[in-house]
């Protein structure tokens, strides 16, 4: 069950990076089902494989949200890039007034 949490949080993450929000709904719906068929296949009570089916079930969201988190952080500027585009900025006016 522990593979399955972790396969299943990291695929939340993934589709943060490729899909929009709307991708969590049917990937809810499969976890959520094939949990439970697994639980009650191994013979598990209804209620705790409710639970548990619940508790897996959220995963997706908090992968997503992680995923969005990742992503945010990644695309936040550097602090040497603003020097940077300056920099190029100021080359390319020096390179434009001795073109002229």
């Amino acid at each position: 069950m522990l593979a399955l949490a972790i396969l299943v949080f990291l695929s939340g993450a993934v589709f943060a990076w490729a899909f929009s929000v709307w991708i969590l709904i049917p990937a809810t719906l499969l976890v959520f089902t094939l949990t439970m068929i697994s639980e009650v296949w191994q013979g598990t009570p209804f209620v705790a494989a409710l639970g548990v089916c619940v508790g897996v079930a959220i995963l997706p969201q908090l992968g997503y949200a992680f995923g969005l988190a990742t992503r945010g952080a990644l695309s936040l500027p550097r602090p040497g890039d603003a020097m940077e585009h300056k920099t190029r900025q100021r080359a390319a006016r020096i390179n434009d007034a001795e073109a002229r």
